[in-house]
Parts: C-alpha cells; sequence; structure tokens
C-alpha cells in the first residue's frame, strides 16, 4: 500500500498510524520535488492514519479520502482487503473470527445515513472439497447461508452491526447428513437447499465468480455477501484452538498489582537509599519495599478476596520502579532475592493466589553492562547487535540521539528483539527464568515495543513449559488484537473502558447513555473476543488513581461495584482498599505518575472498615454468585442513571447506579428509600449489596407455574 503527501519541498513527513503503532513515524522521503511517499506491506484490515508534517499532524486531504471521526478525532481510513464505504469490513482478527465448535462471528460497521444490511450471505467455495481445507470445516455444507445481521450502536456518523452463526465442521458429518440451520427459526434438508436458497444465491453470485480471478477464487474458503452491497471472497480463518484461549483460572479473575518498593520492609537489614515513608513519592525515591512483607500479608489480600497479584519486575535495577533491569536473570537482593521470590510463589500457592510477574524486557536502564560496552566499544562491541543502532559514534542521553529507545527516554534504550538478535535469545530466556521459578503468568510491559514474532515465539516455548500460563498483555491502544491469541496474549489491558469510567464516574464529563455508548462501540472495535481478553480496571500503576479524580467518596464504591459486576477480570491497584491516591488530578501522559505511587499506609493509619468491607462483599458476590451468571445488558441509560442486568439459570441480577441520588439505603430489606424495585409476578427480589447511589438486587423466580408469567 503506497501513501503519498504532496507539499512545498523541504519538510520533514512522516506517515503515523496504526502501523503497527502512532509512536513510531514511519519516515517519508521526498521524491519527486513536493512529493513524499512510503510503501508498506500490510495485512488485510482497516487502518487509521495521519501525516506528521514537522511534527504537526494533518489527514489526509478530505478529496477522495476515508476520514473517520468516531474517536473523537480526524483520522484517515485505508480499507485493505476487504469492502469499501459506506461499508466498513475486513477479513482480519479485528471483524471475524471462527472457533473450533464452528461458531462464525462477523463484525463490521457502516455509515449512519447509509442503508444497513439486514443479511450476511455466505457461500463455501466449490473449488474446495468436501472437507477441504486444513481447519477442517465442510465448505460444501456452508454454501448457501443466509445469516440475520444485528445492528449495534450509533456513534460519530458511524453504525456497528454483527453477524452470527454455526458453521458445519467436518466432526458433523460423522453421523447421518440430515437438515441444519439456515436461519434462526428455518430448518430445511439439504435437497431443499440445493433447488431453493442454493440457486437463489448461485444467481447472486454468478457474475463475481465469473469475473474473479480464477486461482484466488478456488484459494478462497468462503464467499460473503451483505445484502444490498458487492461480494466478495476471504479466506476463512483458522478456527480459535485452546492454544490461543487464556488459561481457565483468568475467568471472573481480580488481580492485585503490587509496586514492590511502595509495600512495607519486613526484612531486618535496612533498604541502602529507602527514605522516610512520609516523603513525596518521586521517580527517583525508594521507600524500601520487599518480597517478605508482601509474603507476610498474603493472607489478607485473599480475605480481601484476591485471585491473583501482579508484581512490578524483580530484577536489579537503579530505580524503584525497576522496568530499567541491570540483570534481566536475576531477582535484585534488595528485595529479598531468588529464594525470598520462590517462597513468596511458594505460599502464594498454599493460600490458592495466582502469582503473576511483570516482564520488561523491551528496554533496559543506560548503565545496563551491554549498553555501556556500546558506549564504551561502539561498533566493535560485541553487543551492539543488541540494540536498535541506526549509525555511530552512539551518543547517550540526547533526546534525538542516533538509537531507538522508550519514548522520550534516552535512558531506556530499545533492544533489537528481531529473529537473528542475540538480545532475542536472552530476553527469552528472562522469561523463561519467570516461569521456572513457579509463577502463573507475565505481564508483558511495552508489547509495541517489540515485533509480533518475538511474543509468538515467546509465548509458545513458555507455553510449552507452563500449559496454563497467562499471558497478560499491556496494550494502551484499542489494536490488541494485533498480538492477541497465538501471537502473544490471552489478555490486554483495555484502555478505553478506563477513560470511559473516568469520565462517568469521576468526572461527570459524560451522562449514563453516553457512557454506554462509548464503552459498547470500542468494545466492538476492539474486535470478537470473549470477555476474560479484556482486563478492566479504574487506575494502574501508570495513571491517576481514580479518588484523585473526584471530589465525592461515594464515587468509588459505585465505580467499583460496576466493575466486579462485569463479568471480564478486573486489575485493582494497590491501596485502594484504603481509598489511597495523592488527589492531584490528571497528568500529562501515561507513565508520568509518579505522585500516585504512594507507598502502602499502615492500617493503624487509615480507615480499612469502609473500603475493606465493599470491596470483600463484592469480591464475595463476584465468586458466589456472579459467576453463575451470564451476559451483561445495559436496560436503562439515563442522565446519570445506568442499570445493568445479568442472567441467572433461575432468574437475574440487576445493578442500578444513580450518582444523582444521595438517599441511603440499608443492606438486606426491600423498602428503598429511592428505588422501588420493579419485581415482576412470581418473582423474589432480594437486595444483596446497597450504598449511597448502587443497589445490587437478585431476582428469582418461583414455581414453574409463575416462571411462565415471569420474563
Amino acid at each position: 500500500m503506497r501513501f503519498v503527501f504532496h507539499g512545498a519541498s523541504g519538510h520533514l513527513v512522516s506517515l503515523v498510524g496504526d502501523f503497527p503503532d502512532w509512536k513510531y513515524p514511519v519516515s517519508m522521503p521526498e521524491a519527486p520535488t513536493g512529493t513524499y511517499s512510503v510503501e508498506l506491506r500490510l495485512e488485510p484490515g482497516i487502518y487509521r492514519y495521519k501525516f506528521l508534517v514537522d511534527r504537526r499532524h494533518y489527514v489526509d486531504p478530505p478529496e477522495g479520502s476515508i476520514i473517520d471521526r468516531a474517536e473523537g478525532m480526524a483520522n484517515g481510513l485505508i480499507m485493505v482487503g476487504g469492502t469499501q464505504p459506506p461499508l466498513y469490513f475486513a477479513p482480519d482478527r479485528r471483524h471475524v473470527v471462527v472457533y473450533e465448535d464452528g461458531r462464525f462471528v462477523v463484525l463490521g460497521e457502516i455509515d449512519a445515513h447509509a442503508e444497513i444490511p439486514t443479511e450476511l450471505w455466505l457461500r463455501g467455495s466449490t473449488a474446495m472439497g468436501l472437507c477441504g481445507n486444513a481447519d477442517g470445516f465442510d465448505l460444501e455444507v456452508i454454501a448457501a447461508r443466509r445469516v440475520p445481521i444485528i445492528p449495534g450502536v450509533e456513534r460519530a456518523g458511524v453504525r456497528q452491526f454483527r453477524a452470527e452463526h454455526r458453521l458445519p465442521t467436518c466432526a458433523d458429518l460423522s453421523g447421518p447428513r440430515g437438515s441444519y440451520v439456515v436461519g434462526p427459526f428455518d430448518r430445511r434438508t439439504e435437497e431443499e437447499l440445493e433447488d431453493g436458497l442454493e440457486d437463489e444465491l448461485e444467481d447472486e453470485l454468478e457474475d463475481e465468480l465469473d469475473e474473479a480471478d480464477g486461482e484466488a477464487a478456488a484459494r478462497a474458503a468462503i464467499w460473503c455477501s451483505f445484502t444490498g452491497y458487492p461480494s466478495f471472497a476471504f479466506a476463512l480463518p483458522a478456527p480459535r484452538s485452546a492454544f490461543g484461549q487464556p488459561p481457565s483460572w483468568v475467568d471472573g479473575a481480580v488481580f492485585y498489582a503490587i509496586f514492590i518498593d511502595r509495600w512495607r520492609r519486613a526484612s531486618p537489614e535496612p533498604h541502602p537509599r529507602a527514605q522516610p515513608r512520609s516523603k513525596r513519592s518521586t521517580r527517583d525515591r525508594f521507600y524500601g519495599g520487599d518480597l517478605l512483607a508482601i509474603t507476610e500479608d498474603l493472607p489478607k489480600l485473599v480475605e480481601l478476596g484476591i485471585t491473583a497479584i501482579v508484581l512490578t519486575p524483580v530484577h536489579p535495577s537503579p530505580t524503584p520502579h525497576r522496568y530499567d533491569g541491570l540483570d534481566l536473570l536475576s531477582v535484585d537482593p534488595l528485595i529479598g532475592g531468588e529464594r525470598a521470590f520462590r517462597e513468596l510463589i511458594k505460599t502464594a500457592h498454599m493460600l490458592g493466589l495466582k502469582v503473576v510477574a511483570d516482564l520488561s524486557v523491551t528496554h533496559v536502564s543506560e548503565r545496563h553492562p551491554a549498553f555501556v560496552d556500546v558506549l564504551e566499544n561502539q561498533a566493535e562491541s560485541a553487543f551492539a547487535p543488541w540494540f536498535r543502532i541506526r549509525s555511530f559514534p552512539v551518543v547517550p542521553f540526547q533526546t534525538f540521539g542516533n538509537y531507538d529507545y522508550f519514548c522520550d527516554r534516552p535512558d531506556l534504550p530499545l533492544l533489537n528483539l528481531e529473529a537473528d538478535s542475540p538480545a532475542r535469545a536472552h530476553a527469552t530466556e528472562a522469561a523463561l527464568r519467570l516461569v521456572e521459578m513457579g509463577v502463573d503468568g507475565l505481564r508483558l510491559d511495552a508489547l509495541n515495543d517489540a515485533p509480533v514474532s518475538f511474543w509468538a515465539q515467546l509465548r509458545a516455548q513458555a507455553r510449552s513449559v507452563r500449559p496454563d500460563l497467562l499471558l497478560l498483555g499491556e496494550v494502551v491502544t484499542d489494536r490488541a488484537v494485533r498480538f492477541a491469541e497465538d501471537r502473544g496474549i490471552d489478555a490486554a489491558t483495555d484502555f478505553q473502558h478506563r477513560e470511559a469510567m473516568i469520565e462517568f464516574f469521576a468526572e461527570d464529563r459524560i451522562d449514563a447513555a453516553e457512557f454506554w455508548n462509548k464503552v459498547s462501540f470500542a468494545e466492538h472495535r476492539l474486535g470478537p473476543f470473549d470477555p476474560s481478553f479484556r482486563l478492566l480496571f479504574l487506575d494502574n500503576h501508570d495513571t491517576e488513581r481514580f479518588r484523585s479524580l473526584t471530589k465525592d467518596a461515594s464515587r468509588l464504591p459505585a465505580a467499583l461495584a460496576y466493575l466486579l459486576f462485569r463479568p471480564e477480570p478486573v486489575w485493582l491497584t494497590y491501596g485502594t482498599e484504603f481509598e489511597l491516591h495523592a488527589g492531584l488530578g490528571r497528568v500529562q501522559r501515561l507513565d508520568d505518575a509518579w505522585s500516585e505511587r504512594l507507598p502502602m499506609p499502615e492500617e493503624s493509619a487509615v480507615d480499612v472498615s469502609r473500603h475493606g468491607a465493599w470491596i470483600r462483599r463484592l469480591t464475595a458476590l463476584r465468586r458466589s454468585v456472579f459467576a453463575r451468571a451470564a451476559g451483561l445488558c445495559c436496560t436503562h441509560a439515563l442522565g446519570r442513571k445506568l442499570v445493568l442486568e445479568r442472567e441467572l439459570d433461575d432468574g437475574w441480577l440487576r445493578l442500578t447506579i444513580d450518582l444523582e441520588n444521595s438517599a441511603r439505603c440499608l443492606i438486606g430489606h426491600l423498602e428503598l428509600e429511592r428505588f422501588e424495585p420493579d419485581r415482576p409476578e412470581g418473582t423474589e427480589c432480594s437486595v444483596l449489596l446497597s450504598s449511597k447511589n448502587t443497589e445490587l438486587l437478585q431476582f428469582t423466580r418461583g414455581p414453574p407455574a409463575l416462571r411462565e408469567r415471569a420474563p
């Protein structure tokens, strides 16, 4: 795909966008005068982009270009291997998925002013024989399928939609070949299909098949047509396999993130650089937390309802956060060393807790011995291939230097993790060392700073050692799909959902309807993933704490109720149970929230009863009740009031959050001051949880005779 920018001569022009990440511009050389261009090899997909001209962003000129405004800003769009406007669909992992049981899900978008298609027509390529593809799907039998399209939310002039169907697999043919589903309520025999619907589709697609390249048609696993729009062929994706799925323990998990240095210290030996815990948190200030203290406090986390802990990096480092390692193969003696780390893992497992270790191997400290050797010996250094060096001599600490580094931090040189680099083998060894020590998961820091092939290889090697290992990815954008499943990760941080929660629960910048529209739209754009793929959080060690963004103390319990009611795995930052926060408001950028990286307070100095009890109650309900619930739907979103429901076998759950209400209700009573539950005939209602602005009700259907009248 070729990108061209026309302008005056002599400018510095780059391309930024989803290839692969917005923070890394792609240079566009000038040739001829005033014309800047670059050619990229892109997989099928829909990509957002801008031109960067002398450090200022420009959207592609509107004439003839496609502009996307759904994220609140204008971006150019390029469509590769899919449809054309007003329909937006490409056969990539963000828009189509096939499961091993044959379930087939398609996601798409259409301009709001255009007519939304009512059906998706699928036709197996006749060039492929019965069970002709290696993935086991019967392409003859899927001929002539008509799948209804379900409209989704509309935002910024774009309407989303989805279609879902089950394709017959070769395993389905082990018995008699009888009738099968054509539509949601329509079953026809194979003979009827051959005489009816298949002929109808043959006529519809005949022109496209005749005009298509014969070889391409033979390779295509499926022909796709949205009613009212042109047909096109695409290869059926490989089924989502067990290898690409997260371990079962992630379902409903409650992660608790621990900044090791900010915990208390239990070792009798003082930390040589530790400062009083009353001093303000800064980038270079140590407080001396260690692994022994965390081990001693694990029972308290179990009582809180935590199921897994996530530790910041354990490697030796010149800074308290340890994301700039000096030795990726050892555990820092200042936090207890390898012995203390193994003891922590052993104790956690005895208590039923999982342990996830942060793996930061895309960049290292400028004091790392390999980089020091490069500075001393330049091109003659044996470690020069370890780094992404553009030219010699390497000059350290220059903002626009001749080597690649993390963001705007020349003190954090990036490792070269391409396939032929010795640093790749070293980084992989560092990961496998943590797995060998017994961790249950790895949090992969800064995924966008390494090629997908590295994460895919790391996953394959780590999973061969520990099949139930969790690979949790830090992804700031909505393009986590690039690293998903066999390409690297089981789950990804959902920053878009976090931003919407802050705007609704903390800052009152959006109302309930806008909030639900925003999270639904973002979830759709992330791709067709199960809930376990999205890790939800109110804050983490790179962001402001939720409580710092609101003056209303009741908002945190309401946000926690929403968070823990949802089916996705959730992340709580250390100290949330104490309402720990700096109260300084928004930070300018991610990873610059040092004021929020506070030392863990002593329990005697804080009120642990209120928020701790609330979290314990929510996590207990999550284990005993929410775990039995299915789905999640919004039944009311108006003003500051949001009502969500989840289904149970014998009833349903209803969570009501009213951020305008100030009345307080009591747990266990149905006579609520502000909310009289709408209780259908034949049901019983009980209050599971109640606070200033939050109510959680459980509706239970009565005897069978009454259940028929209950929804």
